[in-house]
C-alpha cells in the first residue's frame, strides 16, 4: 500500500487498474476477432484469477502474452523462481586440445 493514503482510496485505484486492464484486454480480443461469447467466457475466467488485490503482479505482462497464458492456466509460468531444477550455475569449460 503506499504510504499516507488511506485504504479506501487505495482500493479504487487498484479498482480503476483492473478497470483499464479489462478494457485493454477487450481491445484486443476485438482486434483478433474473437466471438462475443467467447469474450465472455473469458472474462469468467479472467474475474476468477484478476481481482483487485492482486492486479499490479499482472498489470505490466504485455497483453497477448497474459492473455495466452490465462487461457492456458499457465500464468505461474511468467514468473521467476528461485529454485530452478536442473540448472547448471556453471557451463563447463571447453578443453582446447593442440593437434
Amino acid at each position: 500500500m503506499l504510504s499516507g493514503l488511506p485504504e479506501k482510496v487505495y482500493l479504487k485505484h487498484l479498482l480503476e487498474l483492473k478497470h483499464l486492464h479489462e478494457r485493454c484486454i477487450k481491445s484486443y480480443l476485438v482486434s483478433r476477432g474473437v466471438k462475443y461469447r467467447t469474450r465472455i467466457k473469458f472474462f469468467k475466467l479472467y474475474s476468477l484469477v484478476v481481482t483487485e488485490r492482486n492486479i499490479l503482479e499482472y498489470w505490466n505482462i504485455p497483453i497477448w502474452l497474459f492473455v495466452q497464458k490465462l487461457v492456458k492456466n499457465d500464468l505461474e509460468s511468467l514468473f521467476y523462481n528461485k529454485t530452478l531444477p536442473n540448472v547448471r550455475k556453471h557451463r563447463k569449460k571447453s578443453v582446447h586440445r593442440k593437434k
